[in-house]
């Protein structure tokens, strides 16, 4: 497997606006607020970002690991006073065909 390196530059001036990576060198991402979330699976192509789902706004999603088959995230849970709901936290995989996480 050949991997091949990328470069994208956006400016961000938003604070706590949160990007995380599975591993430098691969093209999917999450990216989210810390406080507001509005959390969202991307992906880096040649010349693009494309914004491949949005989760709810009670959601945060987080890479957790990779395959050629699958892509797994832990989903943590927020209650109305902006707090984690522990017991609520998954790990989830996407199904980028579906566009769909499942459990």
């Amino acid at each position: 497997m050949t991997l091949k390196r990328s470069k994208v530059e956006k400016e961000m001036n938003i604070d706590n606006f949160m990007i995380y990576d599975f591993n430098p060198q691969y093209q999917y991402y999450t990216a989210g607020h810390s406080f507001d979330r509005g959390f969202s699976i991307i992906k880096l192509g040649d010349q693009q970002v494309q914004t491949l789902l949005e989760v709810e706004a009670n959601q945060a999603i987080f890479p957790l690991a990779f395959s050629d088959k699958y892509l797994l995230f832990i989903e943590s849970m927020y209650d109305e006073t902006n707090s984690e709901i522990e017991t609520d936290r998954k790990i989830v995989s996407y199904n980028e065909s579906k566009n769909e996480l499942t459990y």
